[in-house]
């Protein structure tokens, strides 16, 4: 539990040591189904520490582990993770072939938290590849599974929002997430907060408000870097990139796709890495009739602020002053 906390304030080295000494605890009292899920929280602080290739084999070892001990509910909630970071690597086929095998896992289980979860995950990767008629019924199911487990459908909620955003309707969606968002803001539940605005921030692009766009995904930027959350850095960076331009401001937007595309180069993102090089080169293409933008300083200036998340997370926790802010 110690260890989920820290894990919780993004703290990787003690979170490594809690879960080191509860391992040890395990062994010597023959706990196994426990010292699986171990693997499951340890993957997740490799990831938070950006070591992707660790997090990959600890989330594959503690899979495998549950799988033996026929520990379904903890199994299915493992293949929803290690799927959706294959499904992000561009490993799309193997990631959904995992997130379809947690459904079929979870439903063994009779249990709606991993069950609703699973559907949830599911719902998302049809909705990525705009499946919305696949989507949406998986959708219902997992709403109607966290309302029988008493767990908030404010998740489930987010997603159905950006089902309606894809298809066609950006402002009813932006007024969903509008409302979803407050609730986790009150919560103060910050990384939930993110996800919805992010959503939010899209619903905003398509509406052409450019500014408030901007804004909310700054806002949204400031919550990953809090979580270190490498992934959504990436398409959180494409999205402000999109409303820079959209502002007038293409230099402020070709450094935050150079940023977007360095993390995509270090979490091994080839199909992200592509798109975004393409929008960088048509961006530059487009620049080089403005001599006041220097295009190779725009992507050092990038590399440089990534350097610096980088070391930032990796020095030793501070205390933290009291703050307004969410965590």
């Amino acid at each position: 539990r110690l260890a989920e906390v820290r894990l919780a304030l993004a703290l990787p080295e003690p979170a490594h040591a809690a879960l080191a000494l509860a391992e040890s605890l395990m062994k010597k009292a023959g706990h196994d189904g426990s010292l699986a899920r171990i693997e499951l929280l340890r993957g997740e602080v490799f990831l938070l520490q950006g070591e992707i290739e660790d997090a990959l084999r600890a989330f594959m070892t503690g899979v495998e582990t549950l799988r033996v001990n026929n520990d379904g509910g903890h199994l299915a909630l493992g293949l929803v993770r290690l799927g959706r970071i294959l499904y992000e690597r561009d490993e799309q086929a193997k990631g959904l072939e995992l997130l379809d095998e947690a459904v079929v896992e979870a439903d063994k289980t009779r249990d709606p938290r991993p069950a609703g979860a699973a559907r949830l995950a599911r719902a998302k990767a049809y909705a990525d590849q705009n499946q919305i008629n696949a989507a949406f019924p998986l959708l219902q199911q997992a709403a109607a599974l966290f309302q029988r487990a008493g767990m908030p459908v404010q998740i489930v909620e987010v997603a159905a929002a950006d089902l309606q955003r894809r298809h066609g309707d950006p402002a009813a969606a932006e007024g969903r997430l509008q409302l979803v968002a407050d609730a986790f803001k009150e919560a103060n539940a910050a990384v939930q907060w993110a996800d919805a605005s992010l959503i939010q921030g899209q619903c905003l692009l398509d509406q052409e408000k450019y500014t408030e766009a901007a804004r909310l995904f700054e806002e949204v930027r400031q919550v990953r870097v809090r979580a270190r959350d490498r992934f959504s850095l990436v398409e959180t960076y494409e999205h402000l990139a999109e409303a820079l331009l959209g502002q007038g401001n293409p230099s402020g937007a070709l450094i935050a796709l150079a940023q977007g595309r360095c993390f995509a180069e270090r979490l091994g993102q080839m199909g992200r890495m592509g798109r975004l090089d393409g929008a960088m080169a048509s961006l530059v293409a487009a620049l080089d009739a403005d001599s006041t933008i220097d295009a190779a300083q725009a992507k050092v200036q990038a590399e440089a602020e990534v350097e610096a998340m980088e070391a930032m997370w990796k020095a030793p926790p501070q205390p933290r002053e009291t703050s307004n802010e969410m965590h």
